[in-house]
């Protein structure tokens, strides 16, 4: 009877969840503040208007990916927003299968409602779960460090512990500051600043020694939209500081570079799937957001917003505001950063080097905060890959086209206002869905092929293998040190390659497989696991393991015995 009396229970359910289903097709109001922040208490972003598509009937199929390796769980599959007109291209060798899901559903849980964030899960046949803990993914609002630990291993939630640290003005200003005391030229990208009224008497010693008039910028340490920013010549500061409030004041970029005069800024987008091992990756699509009023340093003009402040929500509604006629257009008040390069290389400017630059950028602040956010994922996060996190960089060029870091956001706005908004927010959630690797449910996923008549591997990496990780003599691991591998250390290679398959349009940018770690200065310490995926990027067998993988069946009834192949084909590397 118990049986039956479950069954009933799972089909009462799946009849409410059919419910639930057919009411989500209908056109819904967004919940958020109109800045489309998370937690606007904690830090701001761009204000949009939000008119993608409502959520489309849910497909009763998953599509999975299959990994590479042996032992894998396969992972579903993000196809992007048909209206887009692009296709999710599979590396060589990587196969896909179909499972039907009817009596397996796959949840979703979304506490903010961005149509292009529920959409893509529901093009890849999740359903969204309204109450319960039986959700696979989650996007959601930022949890206490405590909640972390809940996580069970087939969950994935969107954020890390603590990403405030670089999230909030006052906290990347105070974490840049340490890392730029230690090393100074390295950290110099970020604007000369203080925070009052802690650090007042130093900026005073600093106006002291300032050799004629200077500009400030004024801004409330977690706000959003540009409220309450300010562009203060120094002969008015006695005004500005005489207001007892709490501000973070920095050296105002008075030289930006200029396109036809307006000035604009950059947001790119950056997600960490991991801290331990840290590993970045750089959307490739971006936006460069332009003011509506040609720039000018006139005091006069000094609090003309539309002037001086790049944010949307502060331009919008200028009668001079002009939306991107297309992806590659450069003729509104937004562009597509890959058009932005296109006119930059068109000018005739390096647009490689500045690519560099700005990558380095984000992978010293995203490393500055290294430090406090893996200790913090290590204590409260019990599966290493549970936890991701989207980062908006907010970046500026100076007049010699050298970038400066403005701030970082933690909840970057996803809302699509424009056509260009919503393919560039489809395509980045797709993608970023795709690349961290939501597992299939264990009753839908293909055999794994595992043997065990397999010998038994180490169940903890051994003293030997630590050595050789950390010994700098060392910079390729051979067939010795790969027989030393436990499941971990396999885990954390086989991720790091898994996720090169899924990346769409992003670039990994650390680790990277450069002969030597040009960030390794600058961690708080030396990590295992980012020796470890170092060394194996330099091996020349990884490459030969590329080479050697044979091409996976898309047939579900086969990918064990392919599975089974690749597993010996990885055992082949030890001989």
């Amino acid at each position: 009877m118990e049986p039956t009396r479950l069954g009933l229970r799972e089909r009462l359910e799946l009849s409410r969840l059919k419910l639930d289903e057919a009411s989500s097709v209908a056109p819904e109001q967004d919940e958020e503040d109109d800045d489309g922040d998370e937690d606007e208490d904690e830090g701001g972003d761009d204000c949009d208007d939000d008119d993608e598509p409502a959520q489309q009937p849910f497909k009763r199929t998953l599509k999975l990916q299959i990994s590479r390796f042996p032992g894998r769980a396969p992972t579903i599959c993000f196809d992007y927003p048909a209206d887009l007109g692009v296709v999710r291209m599979y590396p060589p060798g990587v196969a896909t299968t179909e499972v039907v899901s009817e009596t397996h559903p796959v949840f979703f849980k979304c506490y903010w409602e961005r149509n292009c964030v529920k959409n893509a899960f529901v093009r890849a046949g999740f359903r969204r779960l309204l109450k319960g803990k039986k959700w696979t993914a989650a996007w959601i609002k930022h949890l206490p460090r405590t909640a972390f630990k809940s996580l069970q291993p087939h969950q994935k939630i969107n954020h890390f512990p603590d990403p405030w640290i670089i999230g909030r003005k006052d906290r990347l200003m105070k974490t840049i500051g340490n890392m730029k005391r230690t090393f100074p030229s390295a950290y110099s990208f970020a604007p000369e600043g203080y925070l009052i009224p802690g650090q007042l008497d130093s900026f005073e010693r600093c106006l002291d020694r300032e050799p004629g008039p200077s500009l400030w910028i004024f801004k409330p340490p977690a706000s959003a939209c540009g409220r309450g920013i300010k562009v203060v010549h120094s002969t008015q500061l006695d005004k500005q500081l005489k207001k007892k409030r709490k501000w973070v004041v920095q050296r105002y970029l008075a030289a930006p570079y200029l396109i036809d005069g307006y000035k604009f800024d950059l947001r790119l987008y950056v997600v960490v799937t991991c801290f331990d091992p840290l590993r970045i990756y750089f959307f490739e699509e971006g936006l460069a957001r332009f003011c509506t009023v040609k720039y000018s340093t006139d005091a006069s003009h000094l609090k003309n917003r539309l002037m001086h402040l790049t944010n949307f929500s502060v331009n919008k509604n200028n009668v001079a505001f002009q939306a991107a006629t297309g992806p590659a257009a450069t003729d509104g008040s937004k562009w597509s950063f890959t058009a932005l390069l296109a006119y930059l290389k068109k000018e005739g400017k390096d647009v490689a080097v500045l690519q560099a630059k700005l990558h380095a950028i984000i992978c010293k602040t995203i490393i500055a905060a290294e430090g406090h956010i893996t200790p913090l994922t290590q204590t409260y996060v019990k599966h290493r890959h549970g936890c991701y996190e989207l980062f908006g960089f907010d970046m500026m060029l100076d007049a010699d086209l050298e970038p400066w870091l403005i701030e970082v956001n933690v909840s970057p706005s996803l809302m699509g206002s424009s056509p260009l908004d919503k393919r560039i927010k489809g395509l980045l959630m797709s993608d970023i869905f795709h690349l961290v690797g939501h597992p299939a449910p264990t009753e839908l996923a293909p055999v794994s092929g595992n043997n065990s008549s397999e010998k038994k591997k180490p169940s903890s990496t051994s003293r030997k293998l630590f050595d050789v990780v950390h010994d700098p003599k060392t910079t390729q691991l051979d067939a010795s040190h790969l027989a030393l591998f436990c499941d971990d250390d396999w885990d954390i290679v086989y991720t790091m390659e898994d996720e090169m398959d899924r990346r769409g349009h992003f670039q990994r940018i650390y680790p990277t497989e450069a002969a030597e770690d040009p960030y390794a200065a600058y961690f708080s310490c030396s990590r295992y696991a980012n020796r470890l995926c170092q060394k194996w990027l330099q091996t020349r067998r990884r490459h030969q393991l590329v080479k050697r993988t044979p091409t996976a069946p898309t047939q579900s009834h086969t990918t064990g015995m392919s599975l089974l192949k690749l597993k010996k084909t990885r055992l082949g590397l030890k001989g």
